[in-house]
């Protein structure tokens, strides 16, 4: 099954018929978006995609990139863009109600200090988060994720939490 993403980039006309009509374009989304530890918010664009390019707010991406720290280690890393993409087209499916962030760059240190967490964990480098909505089906959010993504799908059922990456295509539940 083809994603959305690599059916509106794709190649032929067709794909870019659809990156250039402005109904189309992807990267238009307002986050909403709550840090569960801390219950730090932000709400607003980050990225809008015009014609042919995005634009970066770059202080909305300063401060979300605070929000997403290493909390433990209190670093701030600068998380990827396209992981940024991927949760507002997650939100798209849901907006009347705040992603919550359960776990964002971690470094080195702080992943080695979590039970079960990956040697090679995106989180480190900016490319993964943990993350649920509250009152809202984990099972229902995997769906989303999935259908909007490239990259892994983990879900934590037992934990309430769904995990999203840039990383390589595939799933897994724990």
């Amino acid at each position: 099954m083809q994603s959305r993403r690599k059916f509106l980039l794709g190649s032929g006309s067709a794909g870019i018929t659809a990156l250039a009509s402005p109904a189309l374009a992807i990267g238009n989304f307002d986050l909403n978006i709550i840090r569960q530890r801390t219950n730090e918010t932000f709400q607003g664009d980050v990225m809008r995609q015009g014609l042919f390019k995005k634009r970066i707010d770059g202080a909305a991406l300063k401060r979300l990139n605070q929000l997403m720290r290493d909390l433990r280690a209190d670093v701030v890393h600068d998380m990827d863009l396209d992981l940024i993409d991927l949760i507002g087209r997650i939100q798209r499916h849901i907006p009347d109600r705040p992603l919550m962030i359960t776990s964002a760059y971690r470094t080195k240190a702080t992943n080695n200090a979590i039970r079960g967490s990956s040697r090679g964990s995106l989180h480190m480098d900016g490319k993964a988060l943990d993350i649920r909505v509250p009152g809202f089906s984990t099972r229902k959010l995997r769906k989303i994720a999935r259908a909007e993504s490239d990259g892994g799908v983990g879900w934590y059922p037992r934990r309430d939490f769904i995990h999203v990456d840039t990383g390589p295509n595939r799933d897994w539940r724990r």
